[in-house]
């Protein structure tokens, strides 16, 4: 069996490549778990499994949620720029804040703090807040709960649910284009433990542009 011997280049190249290695594992690095008061954290990716929170005076730019990340915007938190992709999930808790928030197809978006321009694109937005400047384009749906509230809202190819209180919406600010829909409900939704999905009853007004 041959012996192996290592001269200084050898051993310089070695410690040179691992050096590299680790550089690429940090730039492929996990989330920041806590976006903490005074941190600003940017084009961050959260992947399958990964949480971030943002709390109290933390502040995410440009986040991407893929599938099975999961992104939590506390009280005086705040988010811009976040784009929530198929199966990625976003909660904004009561007093936090996510602005110009793209939802893609099959992402998800509640709402209990304040959401404003947000671009539903084939996504779900459950509002238990408040919402401001809303766009539902590509069959995404806005779902208004009882205690929540929206505002100037523009519906394309797209359906907002109301429970709750819409002034925009149901007064004279509002903005429904072709295909887009508007439900009026008296009862609030419920859980169906079978798919899982917001469910609604006791509809009172139904509009359908064609």
């Amino acid at each position: 069996m041959k012996k192996l011997y290592l001269n200084k280049f050898s051993i310089l190249f070695v410690a040179g490549a691992i050096f590299v290695c680790s550089s690429m594992q940090l730039a492929y690095a996990k989330c920041t778990p806590i976006v903490s008061k005074g941190q600003v954290v940017k084009n961050e990716v959260i992947s399958a499994g990964e949480t971030q929170m943002v709390c109290n005076g933390g502040k995410t730019i440009n986040v991407t949620i893929e599938e099975g990340g999961r992104h939590y915007v506390h009280a005086k938190g705040s988010a811009i720029g976040t784009k929530i992709k198929a199966l990625g999930f976003q909660y904004v808790g009561d007093g936090g804040w996510a602005g110009q928030t793209i939802i893609e197809e099959k992402g998800l978006q509640i709402v209990s703090g304040a959401a404003p321009e947000t671009l539903i694109s084939g996504g779900v937005q459950l509002v238990d807040g408040m919402t401001l400047f809303s766009k539902i384009e590509n069959g995404g749906m806005e779902i208004i709960c009882r205690s929540g509230a929206s505002t100037d809202t523009t519906i394309n190819d797209g359906a907002q649910h109301i429970n709750g209180f819409s002034f925009g919406t149901l007064g004279r600010r509002f903005k429904l284009n072709k295909d887009g829909i508007r439900n009026v409900y008296s009862a609030s939704y419920v859980l169906s433990k079978e798919k899982k999905d917001p469910m609604f009853c006791i509809k009172i007004e139904k509009i359908i542009l064609n």
